[in-house]
């Protein structure tokens, strides 16, 4: 037998040889198949539909037709603006009822896993559908959510001085404290103690400095629980005068903040 013959030989066996195995492992993954199954059957494990359907729906009655309580706690949105969300996405965006899973509860679905970071076998559990549903819809409204990003994002506006939204009082007058804490820690003399929260100056500095800023005299006996927040938030920018912030602080400060909220998420 010539040399070529003889390669061709055992490419052959080792051909079937391969095939023997294939075929080994793949009858013995259908008996094992259908030993679980039968297993299951004695065992009064079966999958049924229509036994599953009305838990599905009572489930989602109890999400979005109740009460606005139990749809604010679940979904972070009222029945009414749930109603506007699924009418945008089908009537808008395109999303449609599949055979078995309505838009509502497309909508549903994928609101309960933004609002609690609900993971797939979590949800597959409260929804009473298989994991691979869960994945297909979720994936399905999220691309409807990214097409109607101009419609469901909205711009902030500033707020300037003239607004009379009552909310934003107490935020300029936790401004104009948080500038005069400023100043007055930055005199010689007068420090802060971060375990009471409140300012610390001997009397005769504290006196001397009260000469000067007399609306300061009530504001050495209070605490500020709140001042290293509006460090945070109000920075060198809520001061005035020396220590206010310019252009490049400014800049600086949005990088540190950013870089700080970078490195929390990161642990």
């Amino acid at each position: 037998m010539s040399e070529i013959s003889r390669r061709r030989a055992l490419l052959v066996e080792e051909i079937m040889l391969e095939s023997v195995f294939i075929m080994n492992m793949f009858v013995t993954k259908i008996r094992m198949r259908a030993r679980r199954r039968l297993r299951n059957r004695k065992q009064g494990i079966t999958y049924d539909m229509a036994s599953r359907i009305p838990k599905q729906i009572e489930h989602l009655d109890d999400l979005i037709l109740r009460n606005d309580v139990g749809c604010l706690d679940n979904l972070r949105m009222t029945r009414g603006v749930f109603a506007k969300l699924c009418y945008l996405l089908k009537h808008v965006g395109g999303l449609v009822d599949s055979r078995y899973v309505s838009v509502n509860e497309k909508a549903t679905l994928f609101l309960s896993v933004l609002a609690h970071h609900k993971k797939n076998w979590i949800v597959r559990f409260d929804f009473k559908r298989s994991g691979q549903t869960v994945s297909r819809h979720f994936h399905d409204v999220l691309n409807v959510v990214f097409r109607l990003h101009t419609s469901l994002l909205v711009s902030p506006q500033p707020v300037d001085d003239n607004c009379t939204n009552p909310r934003w009082s107490s935020f300029k007058e936790y401004e104009f404290y948080y500038g005069s804490l400023v100043t007055m820690l930055s005199h010689s003399g007068i420090g802060w103690n971060d375990n009471t929260k409140m300012i610390e100056a001997p009397d005769s500095e504290w006196a001397e400095y009260v000469k000067v800023n007399s609306n300061a005299r009530l504001m050495r006996n209070k605490s500020w629980p709140f001042y290293n927040d509006w460090v945070v938030i109000f920075g060198k920018d809520g001061a005035a005068g020396e220590h206010a912030e310019d252009f490049i602080e400014a800049v600086n400060h949005a990088s540190d903040v950013t870089i700080c909220m970078h490195d929390s998420g990161g642990q």
